[in-house]
């Protein structure tokens, strides 16, 4: 395994923790949820007293505004552990900017039209938040579902990208077909 670079960034929705190897980004964090430690404990790692620029200035430009900045970063999927999780955000990553979907929508998109629950648990493991989109993922009743930086952050995120989220959820002319 390659090492795994990483630093804090600070960001509209608190500090995040970043990571990549040579490959690409591989890590996006939560500095109040997650401990970067921990997350790599299985990996080579290296904290940086620095930024990466080139992905920290993209990071900075999807914060400022600019939503679709962050889908010019490579992925490493390093961190993911199963071939079924990988198909399962590898075809994430593939959702435009402004758009969203749902746990059945995406299950039915990888050939599990009737595995909600194994997507959902693939999207909750997802190591590369923003970068693939798990925040655009919704349950089927139009609610925001869970996100691991928290609703408001996965509200604030919808929002930056153009898509403005009512207080119980999307209406249904949001939704990605």
């Amino acid at each position: 395994m390659a090492t795994i670079r990483w630093w804090r960034q600070h960001s509209p929705i608190g500090e995040v923790v970043i990571g990549a190897t040579v490959d690409g980004v591989c890590l996006v964090g939560w500095d109040d949820s997650d401990d970067p430690e921990t997350l790599l404990a299985d990996s080579d790692h290296e904290l940086l007293n620095q930024r990466v620029d080139g992905i920290a200035e993209t990071f900075d430009r999807y914060f400022a505004g600019e939503a679709a900045a962050v889908t010019t970063l490579e992925v490493d999927l390093c961190l993911v552990t199963t071939a079924f999780r990988r198909e399962v955000l590898s075809e994430l990553h593939g959702l435009a900017t402004g758009t969203n979907t749902t746990y059945g929508q995406l299950g039915a998109a990888v050939g599990r039209p009737k595995g909600a629950q194994a997507v959902g648990g693939a999207v909750g493991s997802n190591p590369i938040p923003i970068v693939i989109p798990c925040h655009r993922v919704l349950a089927a009743d139009g609610s925001l579902g869970g996100f691991s930086g928290g609703l408001p952050a996965k509200r604030w995120l919808l929002q930056n990208e153009g898509i403005e989220v009512p207080d119980g959820g999307w209406v249904a002319s949001h939704r990605a077909d």
